[in-house]
């Protein structure tokens, strides 16, 4: 069976808010004029296709779904699914859409499988998180845990 790749948990790669854009902004530091929203990523569901033996390198065309908790000061705050494509042995393209109380932001990026930081683009965002623009940090912590750091903009 296959194990959870850095990508995979990564592209957990996704945020969540208990408040508006707007909220955010004035309770969090700015980066770039905009808000900074910290949360933590944890994949509590992981499906590959096909199931290769753990190691085995992946190949062009190989899928990947997965689900993030995301949270903030221990609490739940959203969920963000995942898809990941193989294009070739080194490179996965992912798309995500962090699902949050006030609204979606959707997020893609292209990860090795050996990721452990990545930078995401904040492709949009709907409700409270439409019109956003960013970047989205993922670190890869060594509880297993991601550590998600949204700088968005309008």
């Amino acid at each position: 069976m296959r194990t959870r790749s850095a990508a995979a948990a990564l592209a957990a790669t996704t945020l969540a808010g208990a408040a508006t854009f707007g909220s955010i902004a004035q309770a969090s530091p700015a980066h770039h004029g905009g808000a900074t929203l910290r949360l933590t990523g944890t994949v509590v569901s992981f499906h590959a296709v096909p199931d290769r033996p753990s190691g085995a390198p992946q190949r062009a065309g190989d899928e990947t779904f997965f689900v993030v908790k995301l949270s903030r000061d221990g609490r739940t705050v959203g969920r963000a699914p995942h898809h990941c494509v193989a294009a070739d042995a080194r490179y996965s393209l992912c798309t995500s859409v962090a699902d949050l109380r006030r609204g979606q932001i959707s997020l893609e990026t292209a990860l090795l499988p050996t990721t452990k930081v990545a930078t995401v683009a904040v492709t949009g965002g709907t409700g409270a998180y439409r019109g956003v623009t960013g970047e989205l940090d993922l670190t890869q912590r060594s509880d297993g845990t991601i550590s998600w750091v949204f700088h968005l903009s309008r």
